[in-house]
């Protein structure tokens, strides 16, 4: 049975409406969503045993904390309060708080100890397999060890200001990474720039993270705040890192130990505060000892590094991403167990980048409301099998054949558009070709 989301939120009951927009400024940094204390109680009565309820509340209300911790036994409750007073913490202890914190020791106490009770009850949930909602949003499902770790790892660097450096396959999930960490940081209600490196020619890749004013060139007929600024009070997220020119490098090693950007054209530098995520699907160490890539600036971005495993690392993930991404299309359909046998069957060397196209062009061929076997791209469809109702099996060799001759008469002997069909390159289509002598005369 699948579990309820983890939705963390902060509870508050204050008097003192200035001190109560103080603490609801906190939660919201902290990503944590306000209640109160009456309808935390009734969510947890309604059995919402996951969501993590991180309290806020002053000793004239122990009869309601005492009342929300008979409703949820698992829930972190912090009283704050003006008092300073050991008579207080005791107060509070012994109404079943979990930890004291005085309001005079400022908010910066105040949002070390939350957090600090927010990463354990996280940790919990994640000791049970519950991934949170924050997660599942992110793209980050599944029940392996290794999406486990990643999940686990992800939220203790969120909750440190280091840049960090993620690394995996492409389609692996880099960027499911890189938005989990925002959104669990405190930078959460700031925004989340990105910028794909490889995407840039080299002589538009400065302009695009530092900006331009008007007239620092031809074409620049207005000022260009650039990436790095844009993101002032949130995260910058460089994807492919790996593909910045040497000159690029440079000058982003600058920007971030400085914290300064000096746009195109501008007379002095501008200050700018974002944290900075990278992404790269190559061996960068392998690069730095290549000379292709600066070593200060590798180590100045792998702070914290973060490696993505590849979807045949986790084949029992296969299942619960399948069905989330298919909950994202417009009319969802069910994915049948011989389907869902066949993904997990296969290696997905473009893993979740090639598991959602294939399940799109599934949905978009379905006849039913569930995705069966025949449905499913042929290259996915276990060796040999030729139909629902053809007894289903015949020899390997001879459907391959008859799979390529189908995929190439569809296609009017175009070969790029077969391979698309089959979702394979067009080398491996040639190769297919070749082994059963059909490699020539087939078309473009």
């Amino acid at each position: 049975m699948t579990s309820p989301a983890y939705r963390p939120r902060l509870v508050l009951v204050d008097p003192d409406d200035r001190r109560r927009a103080r603490l609801e400024a906190l939660g919201r940094e902290l990503g944590l969503r306000c209640a109160s204390i009456r309808a935390a109680a009734e969510a947890a009565e309604r059995a919402d045993p996951h969501a993590a309820l991180v309290i806020a509340v002053g000793p004239a209300e122990a009869p309601a904390l005492a009342r929300l911790r008979a409703a949820s036994p698992r829930a972190r409750v912090i009283v704050a309060a003006a008092d300073r007073g050991q008579a207080a913490a005791v107060e509070a202890l012994r109404a079943g708080a979990d930890d004291f914190v005085s309001l005079a020791g400022g908010d910066a106490d105040l949002a070390a100890r939350v957090a600090h009770h927010l990463a354990d009850l996280r940790g919990a949930a994640e000791a049970t397999g519950e991934p949170d909602a924050e997660a599942e949003r992110c793209g980050l499902v599944g029940a392996s060890r290794a999406i486990a770790e990643l999940r686990a790892f992800l939220r203790r660097v969120a909750a440190s200001e280091a840049t960090a450096l993620i690394t995996g396959e492409t389609g692996a999930g880099k960027e499911c990474a890189a938005l989990m960490l925002h959104r669990c940081s405190r930078r959460a209600a700031g925004p989340l720039v990105a910028l794909n490196c490889a995407a840039i020619p080299d002589e538009l890749v400065e302009g695009e993270l530092f900006g331009h004013v008007r007239g620092a060139f031809s074409g620049a007929v207005r000022d260009h705040p650039g990436k790095m600024r844009l993101a002032d009070g949130g995260t910058l997220f460089l994807d492919e890192v790996g593909d910045l020119s040497p000159a690029a490098q440079a000058k982003l090693l600058r920007a971030i130990e400085t914290r300064e950007v000096h746009a195109l054209g501008a007379r002095s530098p501008a200050r700018f505060d974002a944290r900075v995520i990278a992404a790269t699907n190559r061996d960068l160490s392998a690069e730095v000892a290549a000379g292709r890539f600066r070593e200060d600036l590798y180590y100045r971005l792998a702070v914290a590094r973060i490696r993505v495993p590849p979807l045949r690392e986790r084949r029992e993930d296969v299942g619960p991403l399948s069905r989330l991404l298919l909950s994202r299309l417009t009319r969802p359909p069910r994915l049948s167990a011989p389907a869902a046998a066949a993904l997990a069957a296969h290696d997905w060397p473009g893993n979740a980048r090639e598991l959602r196209n294939a399940l799109e062009v599934a949905a978009i061929g379905r006849e039913g409301a569930e995705i069966r076997l025949a449905d499913l791209p042929p290259g996915l469809r276990p060796p040999g099998w030729v139909g629902e109702g053809a007894g289903g099996w015949q020899d390997p060799a001879e459907d391959e054949r008859a799979t390529l001759e189908a995929a190439l008469r569809r296609a009017g002997g175009n070969k790029a558009a077969a391979a698309r069909a089959l979702n394979c390159s067009r080398m491996t289509l040639y190769r297919r070709l070749a082994r059963h002598g059909m490699a020539e005369g087939q078309g473009a």
